[in-house]
């Protein structure tokens, strides 16, 4: 993975001109290596499919390499780079809901971004402490996350094998992601008092 963040590095200093200061590119390089993880967790904890989540990373990178003139060095990266990921993922799911494939909520998306720039865990932080949350769930609960977000159906086709309607699929999905995000919290601020 460090590999693949060099590359992006790279690819966004050579191919960019960020601004008319020789140390502008060095400078988003060393912000960019030190949010990527934090970004990819962020936008990983949104999307089910990683191939897409690698995708919306790289569309963050491109982003703010063609906007690192509008960030004020005086703020925070991370938050700023949030932002721009919080407002791909937006873009992302109005493309998804036009295919009648809504996701996630903009509550949850808020939170999450929140979360991510009050409190930026490192990425084996957040896997850490999901493994031991999802380990926590009912095992109900990790039968459904497993069905939407490991097996890909639809909420329609888990209602349908389980019985019930996309509606409560969707409302207990919700339910335990919101689970997941407090315990997550809960766990990252345990591990860092």
């Amino acid at each position: 993975m460090a590999d693949k963040t060099r590359i992006q590095v790279v690819y966004m200093t050579q191919e960019t001109h960020l601004s008319s200061s020789d140390d502008s590119p060095a400078t988003l390089a060393d912000y960019w290596i030190k949010a990527q993880p934090i970004l990819l967790s962020f936008v990983r904890s949104m999307i089910y499919r990683f191939d897409d989540a690698d995708d919306i990373v790289q569309q963050v990178a491109t982003i703010a390499a063609k906007r690192f003139d509008d960030f004020d060095q005086s703020r925070p990266f991370i938050p700023w780079a949030l932002g721009i990921a919080r407002n791909v993922l937006m873009h992302y799911y109005r493309d998804k809901k036009r295919h009648n494939l809504v996701l996630i909520d903009n509550e949850i998306m808020e939170q999450m971004t929140s979360t991510f720039a009050d409190n930026p865990p490192g990425n084996k932080d957040i896997n850490i402490a999901l493994k031991r949350c999802f380990t926590q769930l009912t095992d109900r609960a990790r039968n459904l996350v497993q069905l939407r977000y490991v097996r890909d159906l639809s909420t329609q086709e888990i209602g349908d094998r389980l019985g019930t309607t996309s509606n409560v699929i969707a409302v207990t999905l919700h339910r335990i992601r919101s689970t997941l995000k407090k315990c997550i919290e809960k766990q990252i601020q345990t591990s860092q008092a």
